[in-house]
């Protein structure tokens, strides 16, 4: 596999993952009552006084990564041909 395909599948990872912060999980939780946190929380976070959402987003962009490596370190053996 070239490099730049691999690049290429850990940036639509990141993409995937930023996505998807589990928005409709939380407005689902809210509407039964579960949480008193809303959807797209706006409020400011530290430290850089972001709104919530953004960081939601850039860690749900982290977790993406998670699936592409652990599929890249477990079945790379198995990709070996015998000489």
């Amino acid at each position: 596999m070239a490099s730049g395909s691999s690049s290429q599948r850990f940036i639509h990872a990141f993409i995937a993952g930023f996505i998807a912060t589990h928005q409709g999980m939380l407005g689902f939780l809210y509407a039964v009552g579960f949480t008193a946190r809303t959807t797209f929380p706006m409020q400011p976070i530290q430290p850089f006084h972001l709104p919530v959402i953004w960081s939601l987003a850039f860690w749900g962009g982290g977790g993406g990564w998670g699936p592409p490596c652990f599929l890249k370190v477990f079945t790379a053996p198995l990709n070996k041909t015998a000489p």
